[in-house]
């Protein structure tokens, strides 16, 4: 079974690119954040999931899925689809102002559920480097669910369901 850091590939050049976007928006991102980018991959391949090949039906499906632990138990469990590429990010930082999750709470997004739903990051002083879920039909009732402190600690709280 996998756990934690099993789950992301190891850093492909993601930390050079974060720092120009830094620089080219003027944007700073959380130390915490900094500090994974600079030792992991930070990408929409970062998650590495096992996949099998159905014969019958000839394509590939996800063997495992990477399940955040908190959630393992609610009745909406929380499996993780992918982190965003940085270039999607960035087009969202253009937008920032205009954005609802920025404007409520000070997140960005840098993931996704299964579900569709946003996985954030914390960028302002109180709740700076958390990791938050967004639910769309959460949004107008103001409700976000708090994850773990910083990313450090999401991405160890994955493990496998297969």
């Amino acid at each position: 079974m996998k756990k934690g850091f099993d789950f992301i590939s190891v850093n492909q050049g993601d930390f050079t690119a974060l720092q120009a976007l830094e620089i080219k928006t003027a944007f700073q991102f959380p130390v915490n954040f900094n500090k994974f980018v600079n030792d992991y991959s930070f990408s929409s391949d970062s998650i590495v999931i096992e996949t099998t090949f159905d014969e019958l039906r000839g394509f590939y499906f996800p063997a495992e899925a990477a399940l955040f632990k908190p959630s393992s138990h609610s009745e909406n469990p929380i499996y993780l689809n992918d982190f965003r590429d940085l270039e999607d990010i960035e087009e969202d930082l253009k937008y920032l102002l205009d954005d609802s999750i920025w404007q409520e709470k000070g997140l960005i997004v840098i993931g996704y559920t299964t579900d569709d739903e946003k996985i954030c990051l914390g960028c302002k002083e109180n709740i700076n480097d958390q990791i938050w879920l967004v639910r769309e039909d959460a949004m107008p009732e103001n409700k976000y669910t708090h994850l773990a402190d910083n990313i450090f600690t999401f991405v160890r709280g994955l493990h496998s369901v297969c």
